[in-house]
């Protein structure tokens, strides 16, 4: 499961003691590798929620599923220790979006190849933190809460610029998250069994004292919603904060301190007006070829492809 920002800092060792593998080992939600075969349903085919609902807009929301990752403490003591996201922004953005397209659309040998590789490189390169805050990228539970990240980025997609999502269009896409994540070898225990389950874990660790607790983590988040790079436009990376802090729900914005400024509400506002009125009229057959027709690419250009994404990985 790609995280982020990962990136092993020139230097950076494994964990290896038995004590510090045992923090995840323990309670039995430790990744021991991606399935042999792809499960039941995967690779997904055109019709499954989670293709139909993975709008190229996504990508857009990409701000807004980071931050909400490292919101979790100890994600975001691994990000700290192992990210360059910072100072390649652009190559980090890339591999994420190229991963992500690749095992939701790709087919059996690409989705594959891309679950066994990312989990490689969680397992012999990405570690972070110590005690409670220790990070391991294979841990299950860590897992769990990304792929929640990623349905609230998927709903927050089709809520504000194409259509709120159906009660049933909710569960099947969770259940395409679960099967996504079991493509990963995610404990199937670390998931909430359906969507109502999914919503209670949402609302307790919301209201809870789970998310946001460290220092770490304060300080990533504010990293990632309030992004600012001499490599990125400064009106793009405005854009993208007003996006990504408008969706927060207000009990993380009082958490993180990350309260939308008025000139992001005005920015939304005038984003998701746009968006609703030209993207979200176009036909969903014209949106739904626009990734497909990315992955044809990749597979004719797949020698230059190969030497962007190794730029892109030295970037991460």
């Amino acid at each position: 499961m790609s995280f982020p920002s990962e990136n092993k800092p020139e230097g950076a060792d494994p964990v290896t003691s038995a004590e510090d593998s045992a923090l995840t080992a323990s309670e039995g939600l430790r990744n021991s590798g991606p399935a042999a075969t792809p499960p039941d349903g995967f690779p997904f085919d055109k019709h499954s929620s989670i293709r139909r609902l993975t709008e190229p807009a996504t990508f857009a929301f990409y701000p807004y599923i980071a931050g909400l990752t490292v919101m979790n403490d100890r994600i975001a003591a691994g990000v700290e220790a192992h990210s360059s996201f910072m100072e390649h922004p652009w190559g980090r953005l890339f591999g994420t979006v190229d991963a992500a397209i690749t095992l939701l659309f790709g087919n059996e040998r690409e989705s594959l190849a891309m679950a066994h590789r990312l989990w490689r490189f969680h397992e012999t390169t990405v570690q972070g933190g110590q005690g409670e805050t220790r990070y391991d990228a294979n841990d299950g539970s860590l897992q769990a809460w990304v792929l929640l990240a990623v349905f609230k980025g998927l709903e927050e997609t089709n809520r504000r610029w194409v259509k709120p999502l159906a009660t049933d269009e909710r569960a099947s896409l969770y259940q395409d998250i679960k099967t996504f994540g079991k493509m990963f070898g995610t404990p199937e225990r670390a998931l909430p069994v359906d969507i109502d389950g999914l919503d209670e874990r949402w609302e307790s660790m919301l209201d809870g004292d789970e998310l946001l607790r460290t220092d770490s983590s304060r300080r990533m988040a504010r990293a990632v919603f309030r992004f600012r790079s001499h490599k990125v436009p400064e009106p793009l990376a405005r854009l993208g904060q007003a996006v990504s802090v408008t969706s927060l729900d207000r009990r993380l914005q009082d958490k993180s301190g990350l309260h939308p400024t008025t000139l992001d509400n005005r920015l939304a506002t005038a984003i998701d007006t746009t968006m609703r009125h030209t993207y979200g009229r176009l036909p969903h057959q014209l949106r739904e070829q626009a990734i497909p027709s990315y992955l044809t690419i990749r597979r004719h250009l797949a020698p230059v492809m190969g030497s962007v994404l190794r730029l892109a990985e030295r970037s991460r």
